[in-house]
């Protein structure tokens, strides 16, 4: 029987379920917790729920049950909790309790939806203090949260600019959820971002401000502030001139990059420079609606390449994928793994619209039979999607063959 302590074990409890069942090797180990929670959980735990009730060291709380989290939280190695930004007492609790934590999941949220009346200044104020909170033991955190829309007890937990500690040195993975339209200058994001040598790939969905991106590459033009920085995903970005020197600053260390960003606005030049520039770091690309040329581009140029995703997009024009059965170059990328090819008929405008011609399905699965004739050349795949929608992304289910 295993003697492994759970985070959940609290010992007068434990041990009077042990005795009662005269079990003595039961004594604080994770079936007796297991068995507790079976048991008592209607009467005492409430909305408290584990995803994994044996491993120990998880836990899903409802903020409603402070007084449980305040025993608990000390011995937590991964933690998801949704708070209302009222709650300011697990800002008190991430900073004194949490020495062990590795893991924290965050879902900043407010109960009262209803009310939408938080001015930029309350969000960088709660995101402030929830940063500058985090334990410096953490190496995965993942912070997603709704627009808040009251706050109170501002006093309870205060900090000033002297209150950010000096370095992040566990952090490798962050997710940021937080929009940047606004507050620039202010936003406690590249503060953070500054402190966190130890970053391996950063998510940032909500980079949404042309002024804001900018601002961000200017720090990953800055090696000595996210020396590590290998991955990042950008969920939405702004097209403009601080595309050429995002490329050039990832140039030397790049290993992956998602995007939701609608790539067919980008200029050949500029997907040229990305496969000079990352041709030989880049490992895994997600990079949506690009045209024909863009992507046999990447996939003759990007020799290490072990993931791949995009949404190769038909020209609006039939007559340019008539009866033209040009062959593609050969794919170089014979690393790939992972493989996500999805065509797009750009030229219809709405799923009821049927193809306008014979001619044009023809064109349409001549095109992907090209693609299909290079597939053979990947011998290291483990995982192909194909597929075929029109412009409606809804529109018609994508097929997966492992």
């Amino acid at each position: 029987m295993s003697s492994h302590v759970s985070i959940f074990d609290i010992p007068h409890i434990t041990e009077e379920i042990g005795s009662k069942l005269n079990r003595q090797e039961l004594v604080s180990c994770t079936l007796v917790n297991k068995i507790f929670y079976e048991m008592f959980k209607p009467l005492l735990w409430r909305e408290l729920t584990f995803e994994q009730p044996t491993d120990g060291n998880e836990i899903v709380i409802d903020p409603a049950q402070k007084e449980l989290l305040i025993d608990n939280i000390h011995m937590a190695k991964i933690l998801c909790i949704e708070v209302s930004c009222r709650y300011k007492g697990l800002l008190n609790l991430l900073s004194q309790s949490c020495n062990r934590l590795r893991v924290l999941k965050c879902i900043m949220s407010s109960k009262d939806h209803g009310n939408v009346s938080s001015s930029m200044s309350d969000i960088l104020n709660i995101t402030t203090m929830f940063l500058k909170s985090l334990p410096l033991t953490l190496k995965i955190l993942y912070m997603f949260w709704i627009q808040p829309s009251q706050f109170t007890e501002r006093t309870a937990f205060q900090f000033t600019e002297q209150n950010w500690p000096e370095v992040y040195p566990s952090l490798e993975v962050a997710t940021l959820s937080m929009s940047l339209e606004d507050g620039v200058e202010e936003n406690p994001f590249f503060q953070f971002l500054q402190i966190c040598p130890a970053l391996k790939k950063l998510s940032c969905p909500r980079l949404a401000n042309t002024e804001a991106f900018g601002k961000f590459v200017s720090l990953l033009e800055t090696p000595r502030l996210l020396p590590e920085l290998k991955e990042i995903d950008i969920g939405w970005q702004p097209i403009g001139d601080h595309w050429s020197r995002f490329i050039l600053a990832m140039k030397t260390r790049m290993k992956g990059f998602t995007t939701d960003v609608d790539t067919t606005l980008l200029s050949p030049i500029a997907i040229s420079a990305l496969t000079t520039h990352w041709s030989r770091t880049v490992e895994s690309l997600r990079m949506p609606r690009m045209y024909c040329d863009n992507i046999q581009l990447i996939l003759t140029t990007c020799t290490n390449l072990r993931k791949f995703e995009c949404l190769w997009t038909l020209d609006r024009d039939a007559s340019q994928v008539n009866d033209e059965a040009v062959e593609p170059e050969n794919w170089t990328c014979v690393r790939l793994e992972e493989f996500k090819l999805v065509f797009v008929d750009g030229r219809i405008d709405s799923a009821e619209e049927p193809l306008r011609s014979m001619q044009e399905k023809r064109a349409v699965g001549r095109r992907i039979n090209q693609a299909y004739k290079q597939l053979g050349r990947l011998t290291n795949l483990k995982k192909l999607t194909v597929g075929w929608r029109t412009s409606v992304a809804f529109s018609v289910p994508i097929s997966t063959y492992p």
